[in-house]
């Protein structure tokens, strides 16, 4: 398994815009590939054998904290190689960054999402009461903090 940075636009959007990545689909409902910006910011994308399982999203919010987001391919979904994968991303966080904590806003209702950054160390810190959307009603969103060790 690798994990690299990419600023590659196709390859993200794979990713981001495919039809089961929850968060990036919600955000980017009825946007082609071929109009797919990715946001600013810092893309290690994983590989297992060459073949993308998904991408981790970075951008600071101070030099030592910086906000992450995740998207695996769901061929990815529940097996090792997510945790891995997070455990590669880190490391090279570590090596090669100043961040030291990572934030992550997740959607109460996503819980493969709450199970993985709780089984990788995660700590939920606070819940923002209207913090994302589904469905068109404001759901409530769980902050978590996680060491960059």
């Amino acid at each position: 398994m690798t994990v690299e940075p990419t600023q590659d636009e196709a390859l993200l959007a794979q990713i981001l815009l495919h039809p089961q990545v929850f968060h990036f689909r919600s955000l980017c409902d009825g946007i082609s590939e071929e109009c797919f910006k990715p946001p600013e910011g810092l893309y290690l994308v994983a590989k297992e054998g060459g073949a993308p399982l998904g991408v981790f999203y970075f951008h600071p919010q101070n030099p030592r904290m910086w906000q992450a987001h995740v998207a695996f391919l769901p061929t990815a979904w529940g097996g090792r190689q997510t945790r891995e994968a997070a455990r590669l991303a880190i490391q090279w966080l570590k090596k090669q960054t100043t961040c030291r904590k990572l934030l992550l806003l997740i959607p109460n209702f996503n819980q493969s999402a709450i199970q993985y950054i709780e089984r990788l160390g995660g700590k939920h810190e606070a819940t923002i009461r209207q913090g994302c959307v589904k469905q068109g009603v404001l759901a409530p969103e769980l902050i978590y903090t996680l060491e960059v060790s």
